[in-house]
Parts: C-alpha cells; structure tokens; sequence
C-alpha cells in the first residue's frame, strides 16, 4: 500500500513538472524537448517498476519489458539539455542521439508483438537473468556514464550561475548513484536476492534525479539570461513568443552596447559569439537574442554596423589615414570585408564617403 501511494505521488509530480517544461518550451526549444523526453522516459520506468513490484503486471501483462529500451533516452537528453545552455541549436542531427533508444525498440518489437499468456509464460519460465538483460544493462550503463560525464564537463565550462551549480552538483551525484546502481546490478548475478532490487533502485534514483534537475531548471532558468555578476532577474515575455520581455530586453542591449563601447570590443578583429558573451558576462544565446530582438541584425552585423560607424567618424576626422589602415584599426580584417560591409551600412563605398565630405 505505502509503495502504491509513493508511485502516485511521483508520477503526479512527474506530470506537474512535465506540464510546466512543455508550457515554458519556447524559452529554450530544443533543450526543454530534450529534458522533457528525458523526464517523460523516466515517468513510465517508474510506472512500471510499480507494475512489476506490486505484482500487477499479471493483470496487465503488456507492461512488462515496455520500457526496457527507455533508459537510452536518458543521457542523450540530459546532454542536449545542458549543450543547449551553451548556445542555441537546432535538433536536426542531434536526434541521431537516440538512435540507440531507436533500435533498442526495435529490437522488442517482436517481444511487444506477443500475446499477454505470452508474456507471462516467458517471466514464469525466467529463474535467472538472461544474458541479454546483463548485456543490455551493460551497455545502459556505459551509455549513461558516458552522458553524464560529458554533460558535467559542458556545465563545468559555463559562467557560474545558480543553474549551473546546482545542475553540476546533480548530475554528479546522479552519476555516483549510477556506478552504486551498477555494482548492485553486478552483485545479483552472485547473491539469489538482495534488500532491493537495482531495478527499483535504478527507477527510483533516475526519477528523484530528473524532479529535482526539472524543478531546479525552473525556478532558476531565469538566473541564465543575464550577467552572472549581478542584476535584476531577466523576466519572461508575456506573449510567450520570445525569450525574454520588451523591457528587460531593452536594458540588457544598453548593458551590452555599453561594455562594447567602453571595452572598444568592436575593433577585436577575431571577436566571435563567444568571446563577446565572455566579455559581456551573458550566455551567448541570450546574448544573440538581446541584440537580435533590439536590432534584427545577427551578432557579427551588429558589430560591423559599429565598425562602420567608427570608421564614417575616422575617414573624416583622420584625412591623411588610408582607407586600410582605418579600416584594421576599426577591426575589420581586410579592405574587401569593409567595402562591403560599409557599402550595405551606407550605401557608398569608404572613398566615395570621405570624398563626398570633403567635396561639401
């Protein structure tokens, strides 16, 4: 009875959390899919798990082996996530990530496809377990660990922020769970029983791992939108189409322009993305949607819009400076890239520009 009432408290926390990663998609698209997969995968091991300790799969035969090949969702989910904390990406060959889940279910297929007498004559004739449960736990195993250590390192590489650590410190200690699970797994092939079985361990610690890793994304996902340094929390769009709302957009393209100006960031040559973001202390996808929003212009335009505006005040105040010599010292890398890039700003070229102002 206790473990019944645990199963639903878990599984209707499960499907609030659900419920509030899935309404809050639009703030990180591919990565709430990715942690939302994950959490969903989670929730019906459990179910079950519930199934299978309670003894209801008898009555409900077709759940058994439902979500063997689930596991694999997990880790690949976990890492999106985190990647997506790093930049924005789409899924497109990300997704080959679950090929293994993918071919795992293809591989039951045949198993799903059987009868429930089926089914239930196939676990009453097990006294052991099979080899293929051991290898397929195996490769679940490495699988996880290998997902989860790449997942640290991305988190270990991002500004500290409360998603971070907190993050960090869960995947950790997820992973040390994960090694404990391994080694009761391995101990079951040599002792008949054990208190618990490393199934229900297994189910237990990857559920209480993703509630708290869900809730800790929710509450703090806004801690990510701004510098690290300190601020006023970045708020939501009300119309749920943007990251971010008008006014704390606003403000934070005033912070960025203002570090830029300052720094003279602009006239660094090699300034990428992530370098900017470095600088400027935001993470780069939010960094790339502030100064899209507020300009409709990508990253690099926007830089070269300053470029060129430095270089209108150059060309004039500096007569006797070569067009080139501007226009490295503006952080252009080549006289071609800043004839373009100042013909599509002003629609002149740097020499007709400063020749237009002299003729005056």
């Amino acid at each position: 009875m206790i473990l019944q009432i645990l199963a639903a408290i878990g599984l209707i926390q499960g499907l609030v959390l659900a419920t509030a990663l899935f309404r809050a998609r639009n703030r990180n698209p591919v990565g709430f899919a990715a942690l939302l997969t994950a959490l969903v995968a989670a929730m019906a091991i459990v179910v079950e798990d519930w199934f299978v300790q309670t003894g209801a799969w008898r009555e409900f035969p077709h759940v058994l082996r439902a979500t063997t090949w689930m596991p694999y969702l997990i880790g690949p989910g976990v890492w999106l996530f985190a990647r997506s904390l790093e930049r924005p990406f789409e899924l497109r060959w990300s997704a080959l990530h679950f090929l293994p889940a993918a071919l795992a279910l293809a591989y039951f297929l045949p198993f799903y496809a059987r009868s429930g007498a089926e089914k239930i004559a196939f676990v009453s004739a097990t006294h052991t377990i099979p080899l293929e449960t051991s290898l397929l736990g195996l490769t679940k195993a490495i699988a996880l660990l290998g997902y989860l250590t790449a997942t640290l390192w991305v988190l270990w590489r991002l500004p500290r922020s409360t998603l971070a650590r907190s993050a960090f410190w869960s995947v950790l200690g997820f992973l040390v769970f994960v090694l404990l699970v391994a080694a009761g797994f391995a101990t079951e092939h040599v002792v008949d029983r054990l208190p618990m079985s490393s199934d229900l361990l297994a189910a237990t610690g990857l559920a209480v791992f993703l509630y708290s890793l869900s809730l800790v994304v929710l509450i703090n996902w806004r801690a990510f939108a701004i510098n690290p340094t300190g601020g006023d929390p970045a708020r939501p769009s009300r119309d749920g189409n943007g990251l971010l709302d008008a006014e704390t957009t606003e403000r934070l393209f005033s912070e960025i322009s203002a570090v830029v100006a300052a720094a003279r960031l602009h006239e660094e040559p090699q300034l990428t993305v992530s370098r900017l973001a470095e600088r400027t202390g935001f993470q780069p996808h939010y960094l790339s949607y502030v100064i899209n929003a507020q300009t409709g212009l990508n990253v690099k335009a926007w830089l070269n819009t300053l470029r060129v505006e430095d270089a209108k005040q150059r060309l004039i105040s500096e007569p006797d400076e070569t067009i080139l010599s501007i226009a490295l010292a503006c952080g252009f890398n080549s006289k071609a890239a800043f004839n373009r890039s100042f013909k599509a700003v002003t629609g002149l070229s740097p020499s007709g520009f400063r020749a237009s102002h002299f003729a005056k």
